[in-house]
């Protein structure tokens, strides 16, 4: 399960972008719901991260080409290790 080996954390955003757009890090019950990371639009559009593909799968083609933005990256990394623990 993604996240059982992480931090309790309501809600942490890890990265901005222009407006509203943000990366965005769950984990509120590690162990026994899923822990997640999502990115979120300026139109409040929600694209969970999948990390199994590495992707956002199922975000518009914009969305995963942002995936080569290093401080992009850097937020679903941190996300992922140390938030879900993964």
């Amino acid at each position: 399960m993604l996240g059982a080996n992480g931090t309790k954390t309501a809600s942490k955003t890890l990265w901005k972008g222009k407006g509203k757009e943000r990366i965005d890090v769950e984990n509120p019950n590690p162990g026994q719901r899923p822990g997640q990371v999502h990115y979120q639009d300026n139109k409040n559009n929600k694209y969970l991260y999948d990390p199994e593909t590495k992707s956002f799968p199922n975000a518009p083609k914009s969305v995963n080409k942002m995936l080569s933005d290093k401080k992009f990256r850097a937020a679903i990394d941190k996300a992922m290790t140390k938030y879900l623990g993964e």
